[in-house]
C-alpha cells in the first residue's frame, strides 16, 4: 500500500518533498509513473517532460488530489497547488478566492451603515484588510487593482470571477495561494494566459519567493529563471542543477555521448560478426581438409578417430566464444541505443489550403462610442481587412478583450445573421474594440479552453467530426498524431492538456470541408516544447489565413505573424458592451 509522510520533510530547516519508488496506475492498468524517487530541494524547480509524461498527475498526488498506488512520499504540512484548469465558479468574487468573503461583507454592510457587535466581531482587527489584498494584487500585476480609479478595494473584491479574464483569474488565484503562506508550492503552467507584464510580475514573486516551488511549465522564460530542473522522460525523474539552458547543454552533451557509444558498439559488433564468419569459414575448411585426409587413409582408423574428436572440441570451444562474443557486442549496442532518446515526431498531412491573395478573410469595424483608451497613445485602425494568406496577431493586456474578439469572428456568420449596428449586451468589464462584418467561411478555431466530450474516445471524436471520411485515412492521421494502435480507444478525459490539443486541431484540419482560416487562443497553452515546435512547423506549412492571440513571443515570430492590432484598455462603466 502507498505511504504519504513517512519521511522527513525538512532539509536543515527548509521543507522538502521526498520520492521513494512512488507510482501511480489507472484503473484500467495503465501507467501513468512507476517507481520514482528524488527529493525536491527548497530551490524554485521547473518540472518539465512531454505531454502526457505525467507532470499534471504527479502535482495532483504530491498536493494530495489523488492517492498514489505503490511507493510512498513525504511532504510539509501545508503544500498549495494551482492547477492548470482552475475550474473556479464564475458567480464567485475575488473574495472567495481568498477566502475573505464573510470579512468583506461584515466591512460592506458597516460601509453601509449597519451596527452589531457580530459585524464587529467578523472585522476583528481586518478594518486594512482590503486595502491590504488590493496591494498584493496590485503587486502580482493584476491591471483592475492597479487602475481602481473612483472603484473602491471592497467594491473590487466583491467582483464576480465571471468578470475577468482568463489571465486575470490566474493572478487572483495565484495572489491568494501565497497570500496564504503555505510551507511548499506546486504550480502547474502557471503562465497561461498572462500578459508579458503580469509574467514578468509573477516571474519576479517565484524568483524572490521564500517559500519552495515546483512549477510545471514549458515557457523559456520562465524556466531560464529557475534554480533547478526535474526532467519526467520515460518513466524517470532526473534532477538538473541550473536553468533550462543548462539543462538543454547537459542533454545535449550526454545525447553526443550515446551517439558515440552506439557508433563504437555497432562498429564493435560489425567486428565480432566478421571474425565469427571467419572462424566458420577456417572450421569448414578443416572439416574438408579432415575429410579428405580420412578418405586417403594416411593414418590408423583409430588415430584418425581421435584427432577428430580433437579437432570437433576445439572448434565446439572456438565457436562458442565467438558466439559469446557476438552476444556480448550485441547486448552493449542494444544498450547504448536505449541511452538515444525516442521522442517520437508529430505530424499531420495538411490538405491544400493555399487562399488567392485577393480573397478577403476578414473585416473588422472600429465600434462607434468607444470610449478613450486608458492607456494613452493607444491608436486603432478605423477598419481592418485581412485578405490572402496573411497573419494577424492581436495583443493587449490580460482582460482588454482579446478572447472575446476571436469568439465573435469565430461566431460569425451565426451572430451576424441578426446583428445591426448595436452592441450586444455581455457581462465583460470592458468595450469591444472591433465589430466583426465578414469572416471567411471555411475556418477552424480552437479556442483557449478547449471543450471536449469526455465521455467519448479519441476514434468516437475523430470520427464525429467526419463521418464521410476513410476510417483507415482517419486512423493513419490519429497515428501521426502519436495515438497509436488501441490509444485511439482512450478516453478524452484521460489526455494531456498536448494530447486535447492535437485531437482538437485534427478536428479542425479533417473536417469534409478543409478550412482555409484558422483562429487560434493562447495555443501554446498547456504544450510541451516539442509540441510547440510541431505546430509552428505545420502552420508554416499551412498556405491560408492565420489568426492568433498569444502572450507567447517566441511562437509569434516562428510563425511568421505579418500584422499586430494591440487592443488597449478602455474605460469601465456600469453598462458593459460586447460588439
Amino acid at each position: 500500500m502507498p505511504q504519504i509522510g513517512n519521511a522527513p520533510t525538512t532539509l536543515g530547516t527548509q521543507p522538502i518533498i521526498n520520492l521513494h519508488n512512488l507510482g501511480l496506475h489507472w484503473p484500467d492498468g495503465t501507467v501513468c509513473f512507476d517507481s520514482l524517487s528524488g527529493v525536491f530541494s527548497p530551490k524554485l524547480t521547473g518540472l518539465i517532460g512531454d505531454n502526457g509524461s505525467g507532470k499534471t498527475s504527479l502535482l495532483r498526488v504530491l498536493a494530495g488530489k489523488i492517492p498514489p498506488t505503490s511507493g510512498s512520499f513525504s511532504a510539509p504540512e501545508t503544500v498549495a497547488y494551482l492547477p492548470q484548469d482552475l475550474g473556479l465558479d464564475t458567480v464567485r468574487t475575488i473574495a472567495d478566492v481568498f477566502g475573505v468573503a464573510r470579512l468583506i461583507d461584515a466591512l460592506s454592510q458597516v460601509e453601509a451603515g449597519a451596527y452589531s457587535e457580530e459585524l464587529y466581531e467578523v472585522i476583528g482587527q481586518e478594518w486594512d484588510l482590503p486595502d491590504r489584498l488590493v496591494a498584493e494584487l496590485a503587486q502580482f500585476g493584476f491591471h483592475p487593482a492597479q487602475e481602481l480609479g473612483e472603484t473602491s478595494p471592497l467594491d473590487l473584491l466583491r467582483r464576480r470571477l465571471g468578470t475577468l479574464s482568463g489571465g486575470e483569474s490566474v493572478i487572483v488565484a495565484l495572489c491568494a495561494l501565497f497570500s496564504a503562506r503555505p510551507d511548499f508550492v506546486l504550480l502547474d503552467e502557471p503562465t497561461n494566459n498572462l500578459d508579458g507584464e503580469a509574467k514578468k510580475q509573477l516571474i519576479k514573486q517565484l524568483e524572490s519567493s521564500p517559500v519552495p516551488i515546483i512549477v510545471v511549465s514549458h515557457d523559456r522564460e520562465l524556466l531560464e529563471c529557475v534554480e533547478e530542473i526535474a526532467e519526467l522522460h520515460a518513466g524517470t525523474l532526473r534532477f538538473f542543477t541550473g536553468p533550462f539552458s543548462a539543462y538543454e547543454q547537459a542533454i545535449s552533451q550526454e545525447q553526443e555521448a550515446a551517439q558515440r557509444q552506439v557508433r563504437d558498439a555497432a562498429k564493435h559488433r560489425k567486428q565480432q560478426l566478421r571474425e565469427r564468419a571467419a572462424m566458420q569459414t577456417r572450421l569448414a575448411r578443416d572439416e574438408r581438409r579432415g575429410a579428405k585426409f580420412a578418405r586417403n587413409k594416411r593414418k590408423p582408423g583409430m588415430a584418425m578417430g581421435m584427432d577428430k574428436n580433437r579437432s570437433e572440441q576445439s572448434a565446439a570451444k572456438r565457436s562458442l566464444a565467438h558466439n559469446a562474443a557476438v552476444e556480448e557486442a550485441k547486448a552493449r549496442l542494444d544498450s547504448a541505443q536505449r541511452l538515444i532518446r525516442d521522442d517520437s515526431t508529430v505530424f499531420i498531412s495538411l490538405p491544400d489550403t493555399a487562399l488567392p491573395n485577393a480573397t478577403t478573410t476578414l473585416e473588422l469595424r472600429l465600434n462607434p462610442g468607444l470610449e478613450t483608451p486608458l492607456e494613452t497613445g493607444a491608436q486603432l485602425p478605423e477598419t481592418l481587412i485581412l485578405a490572402g494568406p496573411e497573419r494577424l496577431r492581436v495583443a493587449g493586456g490580460n482582460g482588454v478583450g482579446k478572447s472575446t474578439l476571436l469568439e465573435a469572428i469565430a461566431a460569425y456568420p451565426q451572430r451576424a445573421s441578426h446583428h445591426d449596428d448595436a452592441p450586444v449586451a455581455c457581462p465583460v468589464p470592458y468595450q469591444l474594440a472591433y465589430h466583426v462584418d465578414y469572416v471567411l467561411g471555411d475556418r477552424g478555431y480552437i479556442p483557449q479552453r478547449i471543450l471536449l466530450d469526455g465521455t467519448r474516445t479519441v476514434w468516437e471524436t475523430i470520427r464525429a467530426s467526419n463521418p464521410v471520411a476513410d476510417p483507415q485515412f482517419l486512423r493513419d492521421q490519429l497515428a501521426q498524431l502519436l495515438f497509436h494502435n488501441d490509444r485511439v480507444h482512450t478516453s478524452v478525459a484521460d489526455l494531456s492538456g498536448g494530447e486535447r490539443f492535437r485531437l482538437a486541431f485534427a478536428i479542425q484540419l479533417l473536417q469534409p470541408v478543409t478550412p482555409r482560416l484558422l483562429i487560434f487562443d493562447e495555443p501554446t497553452n498547456n504544450l510541451d516544447l516539442a509540441t510547440i515546435e510541431w505546430l509552428v512547423s505545420v502552420l508554416n506549412e499551412f498556405r491560408g489565413g492565420l489568426i492568433i492571440t498569444s502572450h507567447d513571443e517566441r511562437f509569434c515570430e516562428e510563425v511568421g505573424t505579418t500584422r499586430t492590432i494591440t487592443l488597449p484598455r478602455f474605460g469601465r462603466g456600469e453598462h458593459f458592451e460586447k460588439g
